[in-house]
């Protein structure tokens, strides 16, 4: 950034304590921020409002090893002060386009209060960038950053997303992520258009051709909310008891008249339903008579990262293999590959199942998977098995282990 002369907050940075304190005592008066130098889930930012919380925050990354090899250094850097936005673009090296301009909100509880986390939500577009500041961020900010890499020998074709502070003295840049947000892009693509395809735009990056592309949004707003465990972003338990619970809300959510299940229920056991020595088991039989409810048939229960569940782990995927089988209830279960989650709910071979191992046999054998499910879909072809195997046929020859290629071509 001082190189390409883009506009940031002054900082130090220290790989021993001793450093890091004396420069505090000696230099810094009053808010600051201590961040750990490495990828720390943005859970390294620690912001201190007097010298003394700054100590105790090198204390906690350099010495206490907080966040391990991530914090073998430390940056302290001014606490930029003003609206913080985010601004996501997209570039194939030479041509950026931006997203609706967000304003997330970065610590866990309402009022601006605890711990910075990984994002808790966003709304866009937002008030706070008039199109004239736009052009200066533009101008100070996102050219140079794209000419920069570029002329460093690394171009960079992909999304970026933005951390700005608008402060007193103009824009100034907080952080980069080479990514999509968390929680950004659960509130922007939605925003697009129809006639702005995102997998279109992506094809168009890779082939230097962004400029020939619509990327057009609703001239609507939108906004995300995340729900997070107790305990975030510090520890916090996920276990069988949480997910189970997760499925009732979920059940609740899209059909709320099952709640007389889980009241029936809690009547009997009281709040030891939810928790204690056998709560799965409790919360397995009333989750069990809430998927007997034919009001339930219509409904989908979700999973993600189900190898990250650490307590009761095999009852919860005993309750599912049982499950999946006896309710019309649909399932989307996704998780890292472990033996144990492989093995319970390998047993019916009707569910479609794609493991997303990053090997040429897993890749093919999911890609073909997911041909013959989008195959299956098309109308025109339900009773016409010659053409349904002639597009089977062309579809897998050209694939080349790409899912995009295949849904764009059968869209």
């Amino acid at each position: 950034m001082t190189r390409h002369e883009i506009p940031t907050a002054r900082y130090q940075t220290f790989a021993k304590s001793e450093e890091a304190i004396r420069y505090i005592k000696s230099e810094v008066t009053g808010p600051t921020v201590v961040k750990a130098w490495g990828l720390a889930a943005v859970k390294g930012v620690l912001m201190a409002t007097t010298p003394a919380e700054a100590i105790r925050a090198v204390h906690d990354i350099i010495v206490r090893r907080e966040f391990g090899d991530e914090g073998d250094e430390v940056v302290i850097e001014e606490m930029l002060q003003g609206d913080e936005i985010s601004i996501t673009l997209v570039t194939d090296g030479r041509t950026l386009k931006l997203f609706p301009v967000g304003q997330d909100a970065q610590r866990v509880y309402n009022g601006n209060l605890g711990p910075n986390t990984g994002g808790m939500g966003v709304y866009a577009p937002t008030p706070l960038l008039s199109s004239e500041k736009i052009e200066e961020v533009t101008r100070t900010i996102l050219n140079p950053t794209i000419e920069g890499i570029k002329s460093e020998g690394h171009p960079f074709v992909g999304f970026i997303c933005i951390g700005l502070m608008m402060t007193a003295n103009g824009p100034k840049l907080i952080e980069y992520n080479a990514r999509f947000g968390d929680p950004e892009a659960q509130t922007l693509l939605p925003m697009l258009e129809e006639d702005s395809d995102l997998a279109k735009v992506m094809i168009s990056c890779t082939n230097q051709e962004l400029e020939l592309v619509n990327l057009r949004f609703k001239n609507k707003s939108a906004v995300s909310v995340v729900m997070a465990s107790e305990g975030y972003p510090g520890p916090y338990q996920c276990g069988a008891t949480a997910i189970l619970r997760g499925f009732m809300y979920l059940l609740i959510l899209q059909q709320p008249s099952l709640i007389q299940h889980v009241e029936k229920a809690y009547e009997y056991t009281g709040k030891q339903l939810f928790e204690g020595e056998g709560a799965v088991y409790r919360l397995s039989r009333a989750l069990t008579s809430m998927l007997h409810d034919p009001l339930a048939k219509e409904s989908y229960l979700i999973i993600d990262a189900l190898d990250e569940c650490e307590r009761d782990r095999q009852q919860l995927l005993n309750f599912i293999a049982k499950n999946v089988s006896d309710f019309p209830v649909k399932w989307i279960v996704s998780s890292r590959y472990r033996g144990d989650i492989e093995q319970s709910l390998k047993q019916d071979d009707s569910r479609r199942r794609l493991n997303l191992e990053l090997n040429e046999g897993h890749v093919t054998q999911d890609i073909n998977t997911f041909i013959d499910y989008k195959v299956s879909e098309l109308v025109s072809l339900k009773d016409d098995r010659q053409k349904q195997q002639k597009v089977h046929n062309g579809l897998r020859s050209k694939a080349d282990g790409t899912f995009l290629w295949v849904d764009l071509v059968v869209r």
